[in-house]
């Protein structure tokens, strides 16, 4: 939760969402790019560097209330393919 704390004073996410322009479908989209990158800097902050870890705490009650989310209601955070598409997306605008 302090890692939590800090990067919303800090707005990092937020920050980096502003650098990235989205250009999904935005009738599509089911996680912003500001979840995305929240989820990807507090997984790998916590020590689970590969995207692949995100599909066993997508559904963690402590990491989607760091990500904002509800704990028990709350939508899943995003799947490591959702990630890696995000990450390959500046690749492909080269």
């Amino acid at each position: 939760m302090l890692l939590a704390m800090a990067e919303r004073r800090l707005g990092l996410a937020d920050n980096l969402a502003r650098v990235f322009p989205d250009r999904r479908d935005p009738t599509r989209v089911v996680h912003s790019l500001v979840d995305m990158f929240r989820a990807r800097m507090f997984a790998i902050c916590c020590g689970y560097e590969d995207a692949d870890d995100l599909d066993h705490l997508r559904s963690d009650p402590a990491f989607k209330l760091a990500c904002g989310r509800l704990p028990d209601t709350g939508r899943d955070l995003c799947s490591q393919p959702t990630l890696s598409r995000l990450e390959l997306l500046r690749a492909c605008a080269t």
